[in-house]
């Protein structure tokens, strides 16, 4: 309180003022101690450094019961404590660290707080939809040094293994029916001291490497993208969770750029966002017209919009794929509904695959009312097919079609079955078919043509097939790649252990034995895995087959729950062929599911494009070579006609009619099988040997040529004496001393290891059997039409150092239209016709294909 007193007036007694005086003397104390805790200047002064600091707040509270004048920070919970009076205060965190450049993730932002209204401008290209931080580069194997400008990353090093890591971090794991995709450009601008490959890791979040890779391919000095579906088993299988990092490393001295990485859940070279600003600055017609919006159909509406329509079915989805399996008779199938701008062109693009019935394929107008003279198209394919429409105005307008419509599939027997994927229907080509768009349509000249063959993958298996075979060897899909110039695209297979297994690209002749097989090797992972092999450049003549060796496996695995596409051919060596000439283990039909499925595609028409330029420089090199002598020396009489002159082994020179008398032939299926006829030849008079023994007949009326004669008996003996035992009784009777040409068609059934283990020399020993029996004929080797190169050189060796004229015909098996088709028909001899229904027949030549090699041996005969 305030105490006023008027000077020179006592208003208390001398007792009472000495009592004020205390409490004065006693109350001003206490504001001087206040004043040395809070003095204002003392506060200007202060540096507000802890006054102490201790390994705990319990030790705080310990060593200062009663308080204490400061602050104090205790290691335990980085706070800072004062004391209010009656006890300690936590003041919160004393001091914490900035945020540092590029360390707020997508997680910590919080949901929508950044909404259009907050953002004045945004350039799309410099937007990017990437689950890869390329803040987070870092050099690997502490060699190198990074540097980073906009989305290019590099990283170089004096020399050893060195690369760039980047932390990725996923908003989910994917499941194992789901793929996350990593594109990216890259190169090596010196790639001169460089060794090994440039190679693509998984990594855990504590950087231990998950092998095997990615993506392994060669060094460039120029950019180039790679590309790679990492399969939601990859995460099982190398214990990775939603933060892992992605390794690329190179090998040597050098610099590695990687330019835009990006990590997506959809496959995409670029980002969405470049993608729109593209799409937003391209005036072409039905792209910028967004009231016109592409009405895609992916797999996320088909399980919404689908509908069983007709006499009955069931419709069931397998990852990316809308099954359907009829379950009564009459026609059933499945119901799509579409909406587009019927005023444009429509593009219609998907794959689909059936058994058990023929597929057709409808639009049906909004009233469901449908137009069977309409219809797009009907197929039988068992394997999958792409197929592309392009359907006018015109066509919707007899319909009745503006807008609304739907799409409709078909079949016509109880438990047909088909598969059907990528499907989509917009006015913009190709847009609304992302697989497509993404696959370098546009830098590979249009749309290819692709089919995957056999059925859908067994992601689960044990170490023990259920299906045991014993001694198994290889085994296929039973669907035959059905594309011109085919290569392989991917592989998708599970194994109960990791390891190098085998595969092979073969065909398989009319004896279900194995021909031309071309084998190469894979590292997998244990369980499921996806082969990317479309860089590899493997490629798959129409009719032939991918095949696994499944020896290492011991055998098959159950039927899987869905309905099967394909049964398997196996191979294994209690089946063998008891056909005479044609030894071997043959491919027969297994019920049962391989442990692989596989996808090819049309072969780029660039790399088309390079095919036929080297096939036109080969014919024009062969061409310079046409009516050159070679090892033969020719004159002619008065009369123009040609003879070669002859020196026999005592050094005796004679000439020989370059035109002959007396022609023997021998070959394989080719020259006789089925019917007394050549395989598959619609009849006697269009295989090659027909074909050119009525060239030779026309050159000389009264020439002796033999009957058909085929000694695939000689190619398929598996040692030089059982080789010369054939030469002896199915070679040598139909040749005479005075024969002057012979002609021979061997190599494609030389298909095993013990089969071509001795046939180098053992073609040496033919030629040099044939010209002691007949010294005077000249001999051509024709060949191949199945087979190896590795034969295909020893058959050329064999012809130079023995004096054999090669007829090279290996570009006429890989030219369309060469070989046969299922469903041909052919007639024999006797007058009896056949429709072709193996592939094993379908693979041989044609009509044409006969026709083509006969004209070959026109060249080289030279009269």
């Amino acid at each position: 309180m305030g105490v006023f007193e008027i000077e020179g007036t006592t208003l208390q007694g001398r007792d009472f003022r000495d009592h004020l005086n205390k409490n004065w003397t006693s109350g001003n104390q206490a504001f001087a101690n206040l004043n040395s805790l809070y003095d204002i200047n003392a506060a200007k002064k202060a540096t507000f450094a802890p006054s102490g600091t201790l390994s705990t707040f319990d030790e705080l509270k310990t060593q200062y019961p009663d308080g204490e004048v400061g602050i104090f920070v205790t290691a335990d919970t980085g706070h800072w404590y004062y004391w209010n009076g009656s006890a300690w205060k936590d003041g919160g965190i004393y001091q914490s660290a900035g945020i540092a450049d590029g360390s707020i993730t997508a997680d910590k932002i919080e949901d929508d707080s950044l909404g259009i209204e907050k953002i004045n401008e945004v350039n799309l290209n410099d937007v990017h939809d990437s689950y890869l931080s390329i803040n987070s580069a870092t050099s690997w194997n502490g060699a190198g040094t990074i540097n980073r400008a906009g989305r290019t990353i590099t990283e170089t090093s004096n020399g050893g293994d060195h690369g760039i890591v980047l932390q990725a971090h996923l908003n989910r794991i994917p499941t194992k029916d789901e793929n996350i995709y990593l594109n990216l450009d890259y190169r090596m601008p010196d790639i001169t001291n460089m060794t090994g490959a440039f190679e693509v890791y998984l990594m855990n979040k504590d950087g231990d490497i998950r092998k095997p890779g990615l993506i392994s391919t060669d060094y460039t000095s120029i950019v180039k993208h790679a590309r790679y579906s990492i399969n939601g088993q990859f995460f099982i299988n190398f214990n990775l969770d939603e933060k892992f990092k992605i390794l690329f490393v190179v090998h040597g001295s050098g610099t590695l750029e990687v330019i835009d990485p990006l990590l997506n859940w959809t496959d995409r070279k670029i980002s969405p966002f470049a993608q729109l600003d593209q799409l937003a600055n391209d005036n072409s017609d039905g792209i910028n017209d967004f009231s016109v919006s592409p009405a895609k159909v992916g797999q996320g509406n088909l399980t919404k919009m689908a509908s069983v329509w007709g006499s009955g079915g069931i419709i069931s989805y397998d990852s990316d794929e809308l099954i359907f399996v009829q379950n009564s008779d009459g026609d059933s199938g499945c119901l799509i509904p579409i909406k587009i701008d019927a005023s444009k062109p429509v593009y219609v693009n998907f794959d689909i695959s059936v058994v058990g019935s023929i597929i057709e394929f409808y639009v049906l107008n909004d009233k469901n009312e449908i137009n069977t003279a309409k219809g797009l198209e009907a197929a039988d394919n068992t394997s999958m097919k792409r197929f592309n429409y392009t359907l006018e105005p015109q066509f919707f307008n007899e319909l009745g079609v503006t807008t609304n419509c739907y799409l409709l599939f078909v079949v016509h027997k109880n438990n047909a079955c088909f598969r059907l994927r990528n499907l989509s229907m917009s006015n913009t080509a190709l847009v609304g078919n992302q697989q497509y768009f993404d696959n370098e349509i546009f830098s590979q000249l249009g749309d290819r043509k692709i089919e995957r063959i056999g059925n859908p993958m067994l992601t689960d298996i044990s170490n023990e097939p259920v299906n045991k075979i014993d001694k198994i060897h290889f085994g296929t899909p039973n669907s035959a790649v059905s594309i011109d110039n085919a290569q392989l695209d991917s592989i998708s297979v599970s194994v109960p252990t990791a390891g190098t297994y085998t595969f092979q690209t073969a065909m398989i002749d009319q004896h279900q034995l194995i021909v031309a097989g071309k084998e190469f090797t894979v590292p997998l992972s244990a369980g499921y895995n996806i082969v990317n092999c479309r860089d590899k450049a493997i490629y798959l003549e129409k009719g032939s087959y991918l095949m696994m060796d499944l020896s290492g496996l011991g055998g098959l695995y159950p039927t899987s729950s869905t309905p099967s596409m394909s049964d398997a051919l196996i191979q294994d060596e209690t089946h063998m062929s008891d056909v005479v000439g044609y030894t071997g283990m043959i491919m027969y039909p297994f019920t049962g599911t391989l442990p692989f499925s596989y996808e090819v595609m049309e072969k780029p028409l660039t790399n088309q494009i390079v095919d036929i330029n080297q096939n036109v420089e080969t014919i024009n090199t062969k061409l310079s070579k046409v009516n050159q002598p070679g090892n033969n020396l020719y004159v002619k009489d008065a009369n123009g006609k040609t003879y070669r002159l002859f020196v026999d082994e005592n050094g005796t020179l004679s000439v020989v009619s370059q035109t002959p008398n007396k022609v023997a032939i021998f070959g394989n299926s080719l020259i006789k099988e089925q019917g007394g006829i050549g395989m598959a030849a619609s009849d006697s008079n269009h295989d090659w040997y027909h074909i050119i023994t009525e060239y030779i007949k026309s050159k000389n009326k009264n020439v002796v040529i033999n009957d058909r004669t085929n000694v695939s008996g000689w190619e398929s003996a598996t040692t030089s004496d059982a080789r010369q035992a054939a030469f002896e009784s199915l070679i040598k009777p139909s040749l005479d001393s005075d024969t002057d040409l012979v002609i021979i068609q061997l190599v494609d059934n030389v298909n095993t290891d013990d089969k071509k283990a001795t046939f180098a020399t053992d073609a040496q020993s033919l030629l040099s059997n044939i010209h002691t029996t007949s010294p005077k004929a000249r001999i051509l080797w024709v060949a191949r039409w199945f087979g190896d190169d590795t034969l295909l050189a020893e058959v050329k060796t064999a012809c130079s150092t023995q004096n054999a004229t090669f007829v090279d015909i290996t570009s006429i098996a890989n030219q369309s239209g060469a070989r046969s088709t299922l469903g041909a028909t052919r007639t024999g001899t006797d007058g009896t016709s056949w429709q072709i229904t193996s592939t094993g027949e379908a693979a041989h030549p044609s009509d044409l294909g006969m026709q083509l090699i006969a004209e070959k041996i026109e060249q080289y005969l030279e009269f």
